[in-house]
Formats: C-alpha cells, structure tokens, sequence
C-alpha cells in the first residue's frame, strides 16, 4: 500500500487495484458488497483532489450511496491516493484519464460487480473525463451526474505563464503540505478559503480533514493539457489531434449538470456551454444556489462537501439515477 497522511479518513469495505491499459495499477475504493445485485455507481474526483471527495471520515457521496441501497465505486485517479506513479513515470495527461483510467475502471466495476453498465459521477475534471470518454463512445456507462464539470476552463493569464514556467519538470511535489495544510486549517481565516469553496457552506473538520489526505503531487503535463484545453475553448488531446468535444453531440447517455452558483473555477457560462455541446443527451441541469432553495450559494468544493450537500445535491443525484440498471454480466 502507498504511503499516505497519518490520518486517512476512509469508510470503504475494500480498495482494488486495477490494471489500465499502460501498466498503471489505479485504487477504486469500494463502498457496499459487489457479491449482491445492487445498481453500482463510478465516482471520478476532481484535478487537485482524489477519492477523499467522496468521503470524508464517513460523510461523502460514497458513504451516502452505500446507504441507500448502491454498491459505490470511488477511484483514484493516476498519481492521486492510492494511485500513486510507477517509478518510471514521467506524468500523465488527461487523455490517459479519458481513454485508460475510466475505462479500465468501468470495466472493472462491470466485470466484479457482475452488472452491465454503471452510472457514473465526476466532479470537476472528473466530469470532464467523462466528457472526454463517453465522446469516444467509451462503454459500460449509464446515467452520468457531472458536478461542478465543464467541457472547457478559464485559467488566469498569469496562472497560464506560471505552468509554462514548470515545463521542464514532471512534477510539483506538493503532497507533503496536505498534513501541514490541514492542521493549519482551525486558524485559516474563513474568508480566504473562497479559492475552493463557500466557507459559510462548509463545516471545518470535514474541510480540515480533506486539505490532509485529500490532494496529491501535481502532473505538470496534466496541467499543460489544462492549459491547451483553456486557450482553445474546447476539450481537445494534450497533442490537439482529438476534439472531444465536437463528438459530444454524439452522447446519447441521460446526463444531469450540478453548477454552483459561487464557483470560482467553473464559470456558469461553461457549464451552460457544455450542456450545449450535448445536443443529443437527454441534459438536466440543476443550479445550486441560495436563488434554487439552499440556504447558502454553493462553492466548487460544497458541491461535494458542502454542510447540505446530503439534502441538497445527493439526494437529488438519487433521483437522477433511477432504478437499478441492468444486472446481467459485463462482457469485457
């Protein structure tokens, strides 16, 4: 098992490791009992984060779908938690999200858990990846909720010159400061956490325990591919040579929004851009907002760590989801 923070506030009945495509060996964290035929659903956390969105010593999305009658499956990503990089690594994009990480582990969720498809849930670019693998008709997916997703971003001009200037390395080895930021945490002033999130909307232990185990070092290609897809406008391949997001009218999956009416890295106008894009999914998008009915407008990160969110988005996410899909066995 990697080496990870002091303090790893899981609730998870198992963790798989699940080989991809290139030899990677990714973490889904495993909520429920695959043995029983429950609906099953995929959890895909956000760029800075990893499976620790989803639960968070016990409150998350995972925990709370467990309880409601799924088997939910929340994955780390490549170099996040679990995930962490082969010795002979030298980054990753987030093509090899799109066309290695999601697949291998839709497939895997599909061939232990003995279901056809499962729906799937991504926050941030976990949603983008989504995007990205339901454009190139990756299979196994189902009902998609994206919260806080956009099939494109804004990225600060000076922010933009800052990646350039870490080309010529292959990482930012920022893990180390996760138990130092979470400590520090109690004597943060409230209003300088409004980077990530509503600090009205967020209770602080759960946020104190997330900035502890909740990130991870950081690709510089990952982020030189954000910053392409930002120039461009559109959710294209780290080399340009795929435009996944002129084949997103080719989605037909049912597909459920979540925006944030406070988010500062997801602009409301991305999110109604992308529900654009997908002009042949049958698309719900839902606003959470002091203006929708929640007591405060939500921030990126409230979207899945929000003190309401049980109520006010997750519930909501149930309803979305349905019935049980079907559970005959996955060939893959």
């Amino acid at each position: 098992m990697p080496k990870l923070p002091a303090i790893w506030p899981s609730t998870a009945d198992a963790v798989w490791q699940i080989p991809t495509a290139d030899d990677w060996s990714i973490a889904v964290h495993v909520y429920g009992d695959p043995a029983v035929s429950r609906p099953a659903v995929a959890l895909f956390h956000g760029a800075l984060s990893n499976s620790r969105s989803f639960d968070v010593g016990g409150f998350g999305l995972a925990p709370f779908l467990r309880d409601r009658g799924y088997n939910a499956f929340s994955v780390d990503f490549r170099g996040r938690g679990h995930s962490l990089p082969p010795p002979w690594s030298t980054g990753w994009t987030i093509d090899d999200l799109i066309q290695r990480d999601v697949p291998a582990a839709v497939a895997a969720i599909c061939r232990r858990a003995g279901v056809e498809r499962v729906h799937a849930v991504g926050h941030s670019l976990g949603g983008m990846a989504l995007f990205g693998a339901l454009a190139i008709g990756s299979p196994g997916i189902d009902r998609v909720v994206t919260l806080g997703a956009s099939a494109t971003l804004d990225i600060p001009p000076t922010l933009r010159r800052v990646v350039e200037g870490l080309s010529h390395f292959s990482m930012i080895p920022i893990a180390a400061l996760g138990e130092k930021a979470g400590f520090l945490a109690r004597w943060i002033p409230h209003p300088l956490w409004r980077w990530c999130c509503n600090p009205q909307n967020v209770e602080l232990e759960p946020f104190r325990l997330f900035l502890t185990c909740g990130s991870g070092d950081i690709a510089v290609r990952k982020m030189l591919h954000l910053k392409r897809i930002c120039e461009e406008g559109r959710l294209v391949s780290a080399d340009g040579a795929v435009d996944y997001s002129s084949r997103m009218g080719l989605i037909r999956n049912p597909i459920h929004l979540f925006g944030a009416a406070a988010d500062t890295f997801v602009a409301p106008r991305l999110i109604d851009q992308t529900a654009m894009l997908l002009a042949s999914a049958p698309t719900e998008l839902t606003w959470c907002g002091q203006a929708q009915g929640c007591e405060h407008d939500y921030g990126h990160l409230d979207l899945v760590l929000g003190k309401n969110a049980e109520q006010e988005v997750f519930a909501k996410i149930v309803d979305f989801l349905g019935p049980p899909p079907s559970q005959s066995t996955c060939n893959v």
